[in-house]
């Protein structure tokens, strides 16, 4: 019999098996930062989605409704005077809400029975994993207090 027709060797296996461990290596670090940045996205559009929902509950019942953001505990809750309504978001391990208009306080957004809000808010959040050294991936969610609308634009701060 010719060698070729043998098969293969144990160091060629051994190799291939090498290359397939650096190779997993590298990808597993970015399938990471892009699980933590697709949390981060999920939960900025999750607070604007609440957002909106006090917003429409304040039309449809003519009444106000609250949005309480509390940074230090990572949650939006909606609120129908001092009850709580609907929903309540709680913010994933990996995403922490830095702040509300530069306040780290408990904030409360208020909307108005025509739409608005009683004022101008944003509320930047971020990734926890984010590297001190890092320019830091954030998303700010805005309110507009006119019209009550909620935006979201992605920045970056250092």
């Amino acid at each position: 019999m010719n060698r070729k027709s043998q098969g293969v060797t144990l160091i060629e296996v051994l190799a291939v098996l090498g290359i397939l461990v650096l190779i997993s290596a590298m990808a597993i670090p970015a399938l990471s930062l892009f699980r933590s940045q697709t949390a981060l996205k999920h939960s900025a559009r999750a607070v604007q989605s609440l957002m909106q929902q006090a917003r429409t509950m304040a039309i449809a019942q003519g009444k106000e409704f609250t949005v309480r953001i509390n940074p230090a505990e990572g949650s939006a809750v909606i609120l129908d005077g001092t009850a709580e309504a609907s929903k309540k978001w709680l913010a994933p391990a990996a995403v922490e809400i830095t702040d509300v208009s530069g306040n780290p306080a408990t904030f409360d957004l208020v909307f108005k029975p025509d739409g608005g809000a009683k004022n101008n808010i944003s509320v930047h959040m971020k990734r926890r994993d984010a590297l001190a050294s890092d320019a830091t991936k954030y998303y700010t969610i805005t309110i507009v207090n006119n019209t009550g609308t909620a935006r979201i634009y992605p920045t970056k701060q250092n």
